[in-house]
């Protein structure tokens, strides 16, 4: 048995506004040997609203802090 649907979310918008930046999942394929998910696309890539990456040189290496 489904829920509700809330314009193609499954949670109401109003009552949970941080639902409409979470990509939606639009469709799921199965085969033999792939698993492939289908989210909508989205205006910047997860790992940039997840974490930061700062780049510096040092001594003449490239050091990253996450």
């Amino acid at each position: 048995m489904q829920g509700p649907k809330y314009n193609g979310y499954a949670l109401d918008q109003i009552k949970y506004p941080g639902i409409k930046m979470i990509a939606k999942l639009l469709e799921v394929f199965e085969e033999p040997k792939d698993f492939w998910l289908v989210y909508e696309v989205g205006s910047l890539p997860m790992s940039k609203h997840l974490f930061e990456v700062k780049g510096e040189t040092y001594k003449g290496e490239r050091i990253y802090s996450v």
